[in-house]
């Protein structure tokens, strides 16, 4: 199930709805195998989710983009920057 509405019109989330996503998000990234630094942007990227706050999730996804980058091919790349693109902020 996506952290984000589904789209522009969507009403947002939950709080409650998000910070169980996020929790459920962070139960997910302890089974994924990532180098350090992309564990911990990623892992900003979901506590951001919880705040439901557009900047700082357009920060985190920034940050967390950056420290994927060598780890993703092209498409995996323009995904991530769209989602971020989506959020706005």
């Amino acid at each position: 199930a996506p952290v984000l509405p589904g789209g522009p019109g969507d009403p947002p989330l939950d709080p409650e709805l998000r910070r169980e996503r996020a929790a459920l998000a962070r139960q997910w990234l302890s089974g994924v195998s990532l180098p350090s630094p992309a564990r911990g942007a990623v892992g900003k990227a979901i506590d951001a989710t919880a705040l439901g706050a557009p900047p700082a999730l357009r920060a985190a996804l920034d940050a967390a983009l950056s420290a994927l980058a060598p780890l993703l091919d092209p498409s995996g790349r323009a995904e991530l920057q769209q989602l971020a693109a989506a959020v706005g902020g």
